[in-house]
């Protein structure tokens, strides 16, 4: 008689570890946003490559989410800005690449943003080049990974990513711009 109630005990268990097994699996389906940078701690600054004549640090003066943003002054040059190949390698469940960037001046200030990958060869590619004209006080930029508009057309592009870098063209005097919230946006194309 102890065996029957044993054998129900463990078809029980078995079931109920199936349940929640599918169950989990179901949900493992939609990607979730990604914060990338939020710039909290000198953390983020370390996973950061910085070209010459562009001086960084935290600031608190103007931020959009947390305690902290990166204050970034781009000094007169041909080409200034940082990058970076610390995020994600793919990026094919992804709508969008968000930032924030906060301008003092009340001169519109174009800044570029460039997406860098792999092609199928292993080939480095420029997947995006794009300028952004970033108006006085605050702008919410969203560059688009998927559908019409979107950075590239190959979602297989989109699986190699390689990082991306934020840069100037051609200043001759110092601007200076505060940037938090670097993140990707869920959902496919």
């Amino acid at each position: 008689m102890t065996a029957y109630p044993r054998i129900i005990r463990f078809y029980l268990i078995i079931g109920v570890i199936l349940f929640l097994l599918f169950g989990c699996l179901k949900n493992r389906v939609t990607a979730k946003d990604i914060m990338l940078f939020d710039f909290e701690n000198d953390s983020d600054l370390n996973r950061f490559a910085w070209k010459c004549r562009t001086r960084f640090e935290l600031s608190s003066e103007q931020k959009n989410t947390g305690n902290q943003s990166l204050r970034l002054e781009f000094h007169p040059s041909s080409r200034v800005g940082f990058s970076t190949g610390d995020v994600p390698k793919n990026w094919s469940s992804y709508k969008c690449f968000d930032l924030w960037v906060f301008n003092p001046s009340a001169d519109a200030i174009s800044i570029y943003f460039q997406v860098n990958g792999y092609d199928s060869s292993g080939e480095f590619i420029r997947l995006v080049t794009r300028s952004l004209q970033i108006e006085g006080g605050e702008n919410n930029i969203s560059i688009p990974l998927a559908g019409p508009k979107a950075v590239s057309r190959e979602i297989e592009a989109l699986q190699k990513i390689g990082g991306f870098f934020i840069y100037m063209q051609n200043i001759s005097t110092i601007r200076v711009l505060y940037f938090d919230s670097f993140k990707l946006v869920e959902g496919a194309g």
